[in-house]
């Protein structure tokens, strides 16, 4: 992997078309290097499905786009088949704030100290919404005093609930990739590097917990009882939907949720996972750090999630009836990562639908 400084725009004149982009510094968040990361050759292999042995069934199949040469003067064919919506970084994480008054900073540190074990490029969208603490003047406080981080703030004036606000952060982003943290500090810095390394080896990294500290038995009870019942309904086999997985962002931003509660995370699952979508699923922790009740078993939050429960079973029934409409970016496998020498994980697999 070859190396050399530059600005973007010398960058892009390099060879864009084939090349991701990454910046290298002391502070990933204020890189000053740029590392021109070629596209591997495409892979159609497949290996034992057991756990601990890597498997990879992916089609190199994608849409086909044909330009004029007035179209092609103002489009970039490979970045339309990319899904290449002019990402400026790496990655973007959406950091959801509501009365976190006690953890919004340390979550913000937390994920600064962890992402410096990489060197791809990342930016912090933190959304208040509307809270009635004053989180919103900690996280202004922040700003201020980092400015060499790259962290977009924006506040609420009315509450929104999560599922918008998690659209919104993507809209907001630059990166290529995208991933949501919760702003009450839940997962430790190992956690998130977990879940990031295999970054860029599939279309969606899903995380799930192997320990949760804190929660307590019946809200194990509920969350594997929803898992098992959106494997029902849907036909997938995953360990968990609620892991805050990484997702491209135009894959995030083509979706959109009609909920404001948990569920939305479970629903643009399964709808890219029945589009073809490959993923690798990665164990990790979680650490609950609120006390009392979770905010997750409020009456609304259930009636969302039967919401999404619903929206799942209708999406399944259509597809046996019309056929799966396979809405694919052109990946190959090895050819949307970050890195020609990262690898997968033995504790991952990377599977196609």
């Amino acid at each position: 992997m070859s190396a050399y400084d530059g600005n973007l725009a010398e960058a892009e004149l390099a060879g864009r078309l084939y090349q991701q982009i990454a910046w290298r510094s002391p502070n990933p968040c204020s890189g000053v290097k740029f590392l021109g990361l070629p596209a591997k050759p495409a892979k159609d292999t497949t290996a034992d499905a057991t756990r601990g042995s890597p498997m990879v069934t992916l089609s190199t199949a994608r849409d086909a786009f044909h330009l004029t040469q007035a179209a092609a003067s103002i489009h970039d064919k490979r970045a339309l088949l990319d899904g290449d919506l002019g990402d400026r970084l790496d990655l973007t994480i959406y950091v959801s704030c509501y009365n976190e008054r006690d953890y919004i900073i340390d979550t913000l540190k937390t994920i600064r100290t962890a992402m410096g074990a990489f060197p791809f490029a990342y930016e912090i969208v933190v959304i208040d919404d509307a809270s009635k603490d004053d989180s919103a003047v900690l996280v202004e406080r922040y700003v201020r005093e980092n400015p060499n981080d790259r962290v977009v703030f924006r506040k609420n004036i009315l509450n929104k609930g999560w599922a918008q606000n998690y659209i919104d952060a993507a809209f907001i982003g630059k990166g290529k990739y995208y991933r949501a943290i919760c702003g009450d500090n839940p997962l430790t810095v190992e956690a998130i590097r977990e879940v990031f390394r295999p970054m860029g080896q599939a279309d969606i990294i899903v995380p799930y917990y192997v320990d949760a500290e804190g929660k307590d038995l019946f809200r194990r009870v509920v969350s594997r009882t929803y898992t098992a019942l959106i494997n029902l309904i849907s036909g997938n086999r995953l360990h968990y939907y609620n892991g805050s997985p990484i997702h491209r962002r135009y894959n995030v931003m083509r979706w959109h949720t009609s909920t404001r509660g948990f569920g939305f995370q479970a629903d643009i699952l399964c709808l890219l996972l029945a589009q073809g979508a490959s993923f690798i699923e990665v164990p990790t922790t979680t650490l609950e750090t609120r006390e009392g009740a979770s905010n997750a078993l409020t009456w609304k939050n259930l009636l969302s999630v039967a919401h999404t429960l619903v929206d799942i079973l209708l999406r399944r029934i259509s597809i046996r009836i019309h056929g799966r409409i396979d809405a694919r970016l052109g990946h190959e496998h090895g050819a949307h990562g970050l890195s020609e020498d990262s690898t997968v994980s033995e504790d991952s697999a990377v599977q196609r639908r």
